[in-house]
């Protein structure tokens, strides 16, 4: 299997698999992907990501449906944090380029439940296995104000949201209705997906 190599000679090297893989999930021909990880080696000569490179990976690499201006750049870095959360699962401020890649991809193209299981963990800030309303809103809000949908309709869409998912009505979303709930309804579903900026 080939590499990928760059002006920059470092121990960082992506292979033509992994290549195609970024191809996959962005909208970007290999001149943009190689243009980004000349970038990244210069930058991350150890190959490993910190929460910056990640948010600017994503920014980047992100599909070209969603423009970043100097309005919403900041949206585009909170939700960079969130996804570097759930990767980053030793806690020391950093992961590996290529293992996320990997592992990315296996989230957001794996079965119904695990995609749904993953965005579970973006939603849930404190880890304590429940969703709240808080919560919600939240990245709710991030994601809105990236598709410029308005304050009233995150309002309107929270309440429906837990009205439909909170089954046992205690104000919070288990890990259980919240896969319940996506399920049945697609189109919320997709509205909730916190992944669809790099689809």
């Amino acid at each position: 299997m080939g590499t990928r190599n760059s002006k920059n000679q470092t121990n960082v090297n992506l292979s033509d698999k992994d290549f195609e893989k970024l191809k996959k999930i962005t909208d970007k021909n290999d001149e943009d992907i190689e243009q980004w990880f000349d970038k990244f080696r210069q930058t991350y000569s150890d190959g490993y990501l910190d929460k910056k490179g990640l948010s600017q990976m994503i920014k980047e690499l992100h599909h070209t449906n969603y423009i970043i201006d100097e309005n919403n750049e900041k949206y585009f870095d909170y939700i960079a944090e969130r996804i570097f959360s759930i990767f980053d699962k030793n806690h020391d401020g950093k992961i590996e380029l290529t293992t996320f890649i990997n592992d990315y991809i296996a989230k957001i193209e794996g079965n119904n439940e695990n995609k749904l299981n993953y965005s579970f963990e973006i939603y849930d800030h404190n880890k304590d296995n429940f969703i709240d309303i808080n919560e919600l809103k939240t990245v709710l809000r991030w994601l809105f104000c990236i598709l410029n949908i308005s304050e009233v309709e995150l309002e309107a869409q929270v309440i429906t949201i837990m009205t439909m998912f909170d089954k046992d009505n205690d104000e919070k979303l288990s890990r259980q209705e919240w896969t319940d709930g996506c399920s049945r309804d697609v189109v919320l579903a997709k509205l909730l997906d916190p992944f669809l900026l790099t689809k």
